[in-house]
C-alpha cells in the first residue's frame, strides 16, 4: 500500500464515521435513537408488569437469572 492509498482509505473511514455520527444524532433528536439496548428496556418493562401482578416479587441477583444459566431443556 502506498501513501496515496492509505490517505484515501483514511479519508473514506473519516467520512463514514462522520456520516454515522450525523445519522445517530438525527435519530436521537427525533426520539428514535436509544443509548439503552432494547433488551434492557424490555426487561425493565417485564419486571414492572410482574411487580404489578405480584408486589412481593424480588429481582434475582445479577448473573443468576434463567437467561444467564438456562436449565437443561
Amino acid at each position: 500500500m502506498n501513501f496515496y492509498e492509505i490517505e484515501k482509505l483514511s479519508e473514506h473511514r473519516r467520512t463514514e464515521l462522520e456520516r454515522k455520527l450525523v445519522e445517530t444524532t438525527r435519530l436521537r433528536e427525533a426520539g428514535l435513537g436509544m443509548s439503552t439496548p432494547i433488551r434492557v428496556i424490555a426487561a425493565h418493562a417485564l419486571m414492572t408488569l410482574a411487580h404489578r401482578l405480584d408486589p412481593r416479587l424480588a429481582a434475582l441477583p445479577a448473573g443468576q437469572s434463567e437467561l444467564a444459566h438456562p436449565s437443561g431443556c
